[in-house]
């Protein structure tokens, strides 16, 4: 669920103290407007009271998008020395989080670190175009016949992929690099456009060891 905090603040400009309410973590499925206020800049801008200057109060938040299987701990950018042991700690308290639940109910996913608002949101902004061009990748298999293998968003981060693979046969397996170069082959010919796509296709040409795993 999302939170927000009652903090002490200080205006950047004329140094005036004064009380503001901050948020330190986003839902982004259960309040998408506070996703929307992020992505936007508008989100923990304070207005000092006093001289009225607008200023960007940075602390530490929890991203959550379940949809998306992100979990993001996002820490000021001053923290990114700090990156190991933060890190450690990020890691150690999802276990523990994780422990109490059945297996079969945890997470299939893990946290990610982030320093500094503006990383996660070109991760996000990332992300969209990884779904954008899987959708019309998942579109263009379908019309013409191709078939396809589906990933989730976590399983595509991390092989690197778009979430939907062209391959040469339908198979409940896994596709093989053969497989997945001429599914691309054929997608691409149809749709020159996507262009993570040519790049998959360029880096799977270029290792030969490559697997989906």
């Amino acid at each position: 669920m999302s939170a927000f905090n009652d903090i002490d603040a200080t205006c950047v400009d004329c140094a005036e103290d004064f009380r503001a309410t901050v948020w330190t973590a986003i839902h982004a499925k259960e309040d998408p407007e506070l996703k929307d206020l992020m992505q936007g800049g508008e989100l923990n801008l304070l207005i000092c009271p006093q001289c009225g200057h607008l200023f960007f109060y940075e602390s530490f938040l929890l991203y959550q998008d379940p949809t998306e299987e992100v979990i993001a701990y996002v820490y000021p950018e001053l923290e990114r020395g700090n990156r190991e042991p933060l890190e450690k700690m990020m890691l150690q308290g999802f276990e523990e989080a994780q422990a109490v639940f059945e297996k079969d109910q945890r997470l299939s996913y893990k946290p990610m670190i982030f320093f500094g608002l503006e990383t996660l949101l070109e991760f996000l902004t990332g992300e969209e175009e990884v779904v954008e061009q899987s959708d019309i990748a998942q579109a263009v298999c379908i019309e013409a016949k191709i078939p396809f293998y589906s990933l989730t968003p976590s399983q595509a981060r991390r092989r690197n992929t778009p979430r939907t693979l062209p391959r040469e046969r339908l198979d409940t397996a896994s596709p093989t690099r053969d497989e997945v170069l001429q599914g691309l082959k054929k997608l691409i010919d149809i749709n020159p456009m996507l262009t993570l796509y040519q790049d998959l296709q360029k880096f799977i040409q270029d290792t030969p060891g490559w697997t989906l795993g």
